[in-house]
């Protein structure tokens, strides 16, 4: 009886035979199986997802702050914040970032970013920028803000952290959708530059003024290919 070989360590050579009538897997008349070198660690369909969920936060209680900790590591290069829903206890604020040590606390200062947002009813376009700011902020509706109705979910995102972890500056931008504080809808996008070299090991949400009412938020690492 023939064997067909994987070394998990060095990877798949040769051609594997299709599976057959539940009988193993077959090539012709023979019987094939398949036999494994190297390590006994097989790695599951998950490690080899383009996403693996490493953490984060949900809640309807009020909270002045949401903050993330301990989910950027040097396992992953580049991760994804996926923001659900953030909802202002009080409409009419504006939504901030910024990014967390592994102590945990804010690190605040060194934010660069540049925005450009555009309003559903008029077309109305508006910009948001800063250098050498203490936070980002991803937002801006010519000053109505956040709605708190929260069956509009508020404000949400996608945002890119490009190597949080290392002596490298870390880079972020993303794509933002809100219901604002006037019952219009808004999209744009944002991006930027943290402008030190520590490690970023975790992010926190805030709002301008007042507290979140409810939130969902995901961080997943982004497996390198």
């Amino acid at each position: 009886m023939a064997f067909a070989t994987i070394d998990v360590t060095k990877g798949i050579t040769g051609t594997i035979p299709v599976a057959s009538g539940g009988t193993g897997l077959t090539s012709g008349t023979t019987d094939q199986f398949l036999k494994f070198t190297g390590t006994t660690t097989i790695a599951s369909a998950a490690d080899n997802a383009g996403l693996v969920y490493v953490g984060g936060s949900e809640s309807t209680s009020a909270t002045s702050v949401v903050s993330v900790d301990n989910v950027f590591s040097s396992t992953y290069t580049n991760y994804l914040v996926v923001v659900s829903r953030i909802i202002p206890t009080t409409g009419g604020t504006d939504v901030f970032f910024k990014f967390r040590s592994s102590a945990p606390a804010d690190v605040s200062g060194n934010y660069g970013y540049a925005g450009r947002f555009l309003i559903a009813n008029t077309g109305a376009e508006s910009s948001k920028f800063g250098d050498s700011q203490d936070g980002v902020q991803i937002n801006d509706s010519g000053g109505a803000g956040v709605n708190e109705n929260i069956t509009g979910e508020g404000f949400r995102m996608t945002l890119n952290v490009l190597n949080p972890v290392g002596s490298v500056q870390t880079g972020y931008h993303g794509t933002m959708a809100m219901l604002d504080d006037s019952g219009y809808g808004e999209g744009g996008y944002i991006g930027g530059i943290h402008q030190a070299d520590s490690s970023i090991a975790g992010i926190t949400f805030y709002m301008s003024t007042g507290t979140i009412a409810r939130h969902t938020i995901k961080v997943y690492g982004m497996v390198d290919s």
